[in-house]
């Protein structure tokens, strides 16, 4: 699922510029033990939701301030009450006992390297759970959004991100099924995908471009309401599709 990091200065080292407008965009919020938090960016937060959005909070949220001081927090305290909670137009999702986020990262940086140099986490992670943590935050995502951007057939080694300049649309493919003990990549075959298009654009041309390929291929697609359907072959490690308006 496409998504996008929100980077909010301290006010101390950056600007702390966050705005209500600046979340707007987005229908969800992940909010991974955001620890410190301004009052500038707790307004914010609270008016998104207010608005009609959706925050999903792991972890601690806010307990201290920029200045790394215990703050009570009165407003944003009496909201999170139980695991899921109301405000305004919008909801809270609340998990202050998981670290999903630290213990799905543990996993991915375990390796008998890391060990050798003293930079093992210091948590073990099996494979097992961390599929277990992204099916369950996918599960979750589903739920609270009922129309994604990117369906298909797409595993969750694969991650596509989405980037629109001037009239074309870029998708870009990475394969993310590593082996760690093997050191190896594994390609993967037969990727179906369903795009949501932006509202005006219709792609007159799609074609593949690969550090992986000789030369860029041209892909058949159909198009179905706000929806654009292709497929690409295989995957290596990085492909971009180009979409021309």
């Amino acid at each position: 699922m496409p998504y996008e990091v929100i980077y909010a200065g301290d006010g101390i080292h950056d600007a702390d510029e966050l705005e209500v407008e600046d979340l707007r965009q987005y229908p969800v919020i992940i909010l991974p033990h955001v620890l410190a938090l301004t009052e500038n960016q707790e307004n914010a937060i609270l008016d998104y939701v207010n608005e009609g959005g959706i925050a999903v909070v792991y972890g601690d949220l806010g307990t201290v301030n920029e200045h790394q001081q215990e703050v009570a927090r009165p407003s944003l305290n009496a909201i999170l009450k139980d695991e899921v909670n109301s405000y305004g137009e919008g909801k809270i999702y609340y998990y202050p006992s998981q670290e999903l986020g630290y213990e799905y990262y543990s996993y991915t940086i375990s390796s008998p390297i890391a060990e050798e140099f003293g930079e093992a986490p210091d948590i073990k992670v099996t494979e097992k759970r961390a599929d277990e943590i992204k099916k369950e935050f996918q599960e979750l995502l589903n739920e609270l959004i009922a129309e994604g951007q990117i369906g298909g057939s797409v595993p969750q080694e694969v991650f596509v991100q989405p980037y629109i300049s001037g009239d074309k649309l870029y998708l870009h493919l990475i394969n993310y099924d590593y082996e760690m003990t093997m050191d190896r990549i594994n390609p993967i075959e037969g990727l179906s995908l369903r795009v949501r298009l932006p509202s005006d654009f219709v792609p007159g041309s799609i074609k593949l471009i690969s550090p992986d390929l000789a030369q860029e291929v041209e892909l058949e697609f159909s198009l179905e309401d706000d929806y654009v359907s292709f497929e690409v072959s295989e995957l290596l490690f990085w492909d971009i599709v180009v979409m021309e308006g």
